[in-house]
């Protein structure tokens, strides 16, 4: 099963343009992907031209904010205003990079005892992502400022997350009432068909 398959979301308003293959969720958008939340005033989803089943890139406008869970207390966390994603030709995300007023969290191992995080400002932030989806680069850009802090069990937890952090897991959609992104792609062209071919026989008449 690929990555786009594997996304599933909430949100009040979803529209389709099948001429480019572009997504896009409004009215308080949140999208689920394995460990991954993101949430944001608006997001975009671009599918690759030859293959719609893959995604070439995802924006995220306004509010942006991107979670990914490593466990149950620890979580990376990027908040800016916009926050964009480059996927590759197998699907996977291998690049992010964050735009205007950014706030961040990462937590950095050095071995399975020691555990780092670090928080950052600045205004670009750019993440590259191995092929396991472990962040192996990241770069902040103008008016940048970071801060390592060691942790431990005695860390007071409100080092550990952003002040809008929000995780619930209660929060993702039931099966039967997640938004599948290929099935609501596959409705839309149904429908296109099928109004395609109204138009088609009320020209003939």
């Amino acid at each position: 099963m690929n990555e786009t398959e594997n996304i599933q979301g909430t949100c009040n308003f979803f529209h389709y343009e099948s001429s480019n293959g572009e997504m896009k969720f409004y009215g308080n958008p949140i999208l689920w992907f394995h460990n991954q939340k993101i949430t944001g005033t608006t997001i975009y989803i671009q599918n690759d031209e030859k293959n719609d089943s893959l995604i070439k890139n995802i924006k995220i406008i306004k509010n942006a904010s991107y979670i990914e869970k490593i466990n149950s207390e620890e979580f990376n966390q990027i908040e800016g205003d916009i926050i964009t994603g480059f996927f590759n030709k197998e699907n996977f995300l291998e690049k992010v990079i964050i735009q205007g007023n950014i706030n961040s969290i990462f937590f950095l191992y050095s071995n399975k005892e020691k555990k780092i995080i670090n928080k950052s400002s600045c205004e670009i932030l750019s993440i590259y992502l191995d092929k396991s989806k472990k962040i192996r680069k990241i770069f902040c850009e103008k008016k940048a400022r970071s801060e390592l802090i060691p942790i431990d069990q005695k860390t007071p937890k409100k080092f550990l997350y952003l002040s809008k952090f929000d995780w619930k897991e209660k929060d993702k959609p039931k099966k039967n009432q997640k938004l599948l992104i290929h099935k609501e792609i596959e409705k839309y062209k149904k429908e296109s068909l099928l109004e395609k071919e109204t138009i088609k026989n009320m020209v003939k008449k």
